[in-house]
């Protein structure tokens, strides 16, 4: 994947799936309505599609406001899931999910105990212990600028969605 299709960021109001360095990024603010989420599973899919397979990566996946996700949903991303489960298995070294909610860690780390994912998956408080997890499974992984360039990230797209907000736009 070339250096810029790895720093693209598809996006939508609250919400981004992009690349940072070796890691795919997904990020959610709060519950998706259903457009949203469905555009996040398509460029989810493209994006997971999109890793060569000589290709090692991590994933990060943070949500500030986890929510109860339905049963067709669940369903939608176990699909989703399953139909690349092979490419995950070769291209995947682990995924760190990084909620403030100690609900929603303790669900997701219940999930991974029964669904049996082609990845190391492994709940966080906060970010850097998911970073410097993440670091362990990707020893080419660089923290600093890792750290810096999501963080960054995430400010930019959560300040043009304010702006969006405030101009009627989102």
């Amino acid at each position: 994947m070339a250096a810029d299709e790895r720093d693209k960021l598809d996006s939508g109001s609250d919400w981004f799936v992009g690349r940072v360095g070796p890691l795919l990024v997904l990020y959610a603010a709060r519950k998706l309505d259903d457009p949203n989420f469905d555009r996040y599973l398509k460029l989810l899919a493209r994006h997971i599609d999109g890793i060569p397979l000589h290709e090692r990566v991590g994933a990060l996946y943070e949500v500030l406001e986890p929510s109860s996700v339905d049963a067709d949903r669940r369903r939608r991303v176990g699909q989703l899931l399953s139909a690349r489960r092979d490419k995950l298995r070769q291209t995947c070294v682990g995924c760190a999910y990084v909620s403030r909610s100690a609900l929603g860690r303790g669900v997701l780390t219940a999930v991974g105990w029964i669904v049996s994912l082609p990845f190391p998956l492994k709940a966080f408080d906060s970010l850097d212990p998911g970073l410097h997890w993440l670091k362990t499974q990707l020893p080419e992984l660089d923290l600093e600028r890792t750290h810096r360039e999501y963080t960054a990230l995430r400010a930019r797209h959560l300040s043009s969605t304010r702006e969006a907000l405030k101009r009627g736009d989102g």
